[in-house]
C-alpha cells in the first residue's frame, strides 16, 4: 500500500500543475493516495516497522492537493484577466467600426451634396402645337347571328 500511495502522490503532484486536469485527476488521486498512506502508517505503527513510504506518500498527496488548488486559483484569475482583455478589445473594435461607419456616411453625404442634380427641362413633354391624338371610332355593338 505504501508504494501505491507514493505512486498516486507523484502522479497527483505532476498532474496538479496542469490547469483544469488537476481538479479532475490530481485531487482524486491525491485523496486516494492520502487514505492509502494513512492506512500504511497505521499498519506499520502497529507492527513496529518503519513507516517511511507511508509518511512520504501522505506528504506528497497533501502537497499535491495544495499545488492543485493554488494552480487552479492562478489559472482562474488569469482566465478572468484574459476575458476582461478580450471584452475590452471587442468594445474598442465596436467603437472603431461605428466611427468608421459614421465617417463613411459623412463622406457619402458630402459627395452627394457636391454633386449637382441633373437639370430637368421646363418644357412639357408634349409640345403645345402637336396635333391632337386621333380619336378612335366607336366599335359597333355585336349583332347576334341570324338563325
Amino acid at each position: 500500500m505504501g508504494i501505491a500511495a507514493l505512486v498516486l502522490g507523484i502522479v497527483a503532484v505532476v498532474v496538479g500543475f496542469i490547469p483544469g486536469c488537476g481538479i479532475f485527476v490530481a485531487i482524486p488521486a491525491a485523496i486516494v493516495g492520502l487514505i492509502l498512506g494513512i492506512i500504511e502508517i497505521r499498519k506499520k505503527s502497529k507492527a513496529g516497522q518503519p513507516k517511511g513510504k507511508g509518511t512520504a506518500a501522505v506528504i506528497l498527496c497533501a502537497a499535491a492537493i495544495v499545488i492543485t488548488i493554488v494552480v487552479s486559483i492562478i489559472a482562474a484569475r488569469k482566465l478572468a484577466d484574459v476575458g476582461t482583455e478580450l471584452q475590452d478589445a471587442a468594445d474598442q473594435m465596436q467603437r472603431d467600426m461605428q466611427e468608421q461607419m459614421q465617417d463613411a456616411q459623412r463622406q457619402m453625404q458630402e459627395q452627394m451634396d457636391q454633386q449637382t442634380p441633373p437639370e430637368i427641362p421646363d418644357t412639357p413633354a408634349v409640345p403645345d402645337d402637336a396635333p391632337p391624338a386621333p380619336a378612335t371610332p366607336p366599335t359597333p355593338p355585336a349583332t347576334p347571328p341570324a338563325e
